[in-house]
């Protein structure tokens, strides 16, 4: 997986988790942010170089329709219609960390950016849609003293609008699995877990057969409906 935003990236701020994580005998702040982007079904080639092929094609080329060949990367049509729609996950329980996360709060100082060092991403998830537009979904976790009070109150005010952003993975991956949830609940009354882990308000989040299909089942699931139909 090649996930990465070297330069800067307008993204949405779909949510924000404010918790307390232990490290080791001490509460530290933490954060969970939830961010989406809509584009070119090229984005799907951060997460793994085959899979906008195995989901894509060119329809156009495939019927003979001559075209330039700086076009003939463009993919815009889904092998299998069904699938318009269908949201994935990728990379299950994986928690990649060690990732730099920047917002760029815009103002050319650099001094009013929130950089937060040593950041996990994870719980990707991605909507094909014919056409070649993908809408891909992805969670950035931090838990340290960078999380200041000013930086948690500019994260939480930003909820639910464009952001700017730089992401980058360490120079070595670093990879664990499980699940890819806080190790601590949310500070204050309101437990707002499920929220960021079911970011359309469903209450199954921890329920697997809930989650959204993988590609392979998605797409086994696709021909075996197109069977049914003939």
């Amino acid at each position: 997986m090649n996930f990465q935003f070297p330069t800067t990236k307008e993204v949405h701020l779909s949510h924000v988790n404010i918790r307390r994580e232990f490290h080791g005998d001490e509460h530290v702040p933490a954060i969970d942010l939830s961010l989406r982007l809509e584009g070119s079904n090229e984005l799907l080639d951060m997460l793994d170089p085959a899979l906008r092929t195995s989901l894509y094609y060119n329809a156009a080329a495939t019927g003979g329709q001559e075209a330039l060949p700086e076009v003939l990367a463009v993919l815009p049509n889904l092998r299998l219609p069904k699938l318009n729609g269908q949201k994935f996950t990728w990379a299950k329980g994986e928690r990649h960390k060690g990732y730099a996360f920047t917002l760029d709060y815009g103002l050319g100082d650099g001094r009013s950016n929130v950089d937060l060092d040593d950041c996990t991403v994870t719980n990707w998830r991605f909507e094909v849609k014919e056409g070649g537009t993908v809408v891909l979904e992805w969670v950035v976790q931090y838990a340290g003293e960078r999380l200041t009070s000013e930086a948690r109150g500019l994260l939480t005010g930003l909820t639910d609008e464009p952001i700017f952003i730089h992401l980058i993975p360490p120079a070595t991956p670093q990879i664990t699995s499980g699940k890819a949830k806080p190790k601590a609940a949310p500070a204050g009354d309101d437990d707002d877990t499920e929220d960021l882990f079911d970011p359309e308000g469903d209450d199954d989040s921890d329920d697997d057969d809930a989650d959204p299909q993988t590609p392979e089942g998605a797409l086994a699931a696709a021909v075996a409906g197109e069977g049914d139909d003939k």
